[in-house]
Parts: C-alpha cells; sequence; structure tokens
C-alpha cells in the first residue's frame, strides 16, 4: 500500500521471542520498511532512542523492562508522539486500558494475524490516500 517512491519508514520491534521478532520482519519487510529489532524494554528503549523510529511494536510481557514501562520511559524520554502497538498474549480489558492510558494506540493480542499487523502499521505510518485511509478504518 505505501509507494515505494516515498520516505522509508522505520519500524522498532521489541519482543523477547525470536519467532515473534521474525514474523514481524516477513510481515512488515514487502512494505517497504527498515525493521529494526530489539530483544527486551531497555534494548528497544535504547534503540528507539539512538534511531528515533516512526513506529514502535513492544511486546508487553518481557524480561528487564515490560512493555509498559518500556511505554513510559518512551513518553518521558520526548516520544510521545511516535505511535506505539502493544503486542501481547494477554487481552484483559484492565490491561487494554493501561496500554490505552499509558500512550498506546493499538493492542494486538498474540496469535495474530499478519493482515492484522500490515493493516494497523500502513494506517499509522502509510503514505496513504484518503481513499486507501478510509478502507482501512473500516477494517480496524
Amino acid at each position: 500500500m505505501s509507494d515505494p517512491g516515498n520516505e522509508i519508514k522505520t519500524v522498532l520491534c521489541v519482543d523477547d521471542e525470536e519467532g515473534v521478532l521474525s514474523s514481524l520482519q516477513r510481515i512488515l519487510h514487502p512494505f517497504g520498511h527498515r525493521v529494526l529489532t530489539a530483544r527486551d524494554g531497555e534494548e528497544g528503549v535504547r534503540m528507539a532512542q539512538e534511531e528515533r523510529p516512526d513506529l514502535v511494536i513492544l511486546d508487553l510481557r518481557m524480561p528487564k523492562m515490560d512493555g509498559l514501562q518500556a511505554l513510559k520511559q518512551l513518553q518521558r524520554l520526548g516520544m510521545g508522539t511516535t505511535p506505539v502497538i502493544m503486542l501481547t498474549a494477554e487481552s484483559s480489558m484492565e490491561t487494554t486500558a493501561e496500554v490505552y492510558r499509558e500512550g498506546g494506540v493499538y493492542y494486538i493480542t498474540k496469535p495474530f494475524k499478519s493482515s492484522t499487523v500490515q493493516n494497523i502499521v500502513e494506517y499509522l505510518i502509510g503514505d496513504l490516500s484518503t481513499e486507501q485511509r478510509q478502507k482501512l478504518e473500516t477494517m480496524l
């Protein structure tokens, strides 16, 4: 959906499961995104500071620093306008509400569909026409 002639967008994926990181790379590369990976919250925050990604996908439960702690840290570092998608196997209403309260813009449960990730990422950072954006809005 993104126009390959436009600026390449950077997506930082942070998850302690190698399989999830590989899946996210496989899902996002065809859209022309530069995909960076980190294996825990501390590494993710450090990479976000250095790389200033256009979008961050954070696992909720990770060692060293979990996704909510990392999200709060990103907010404190002035990255509050960078969209953050929380990825988790946990889907309680309480956790979902906390993610949104802390600044997450989407919440995707594992296992996830490739199309769900693609659609949300493209909606948030894709170079879309108004018509494409409206079509995605109805799907999300």
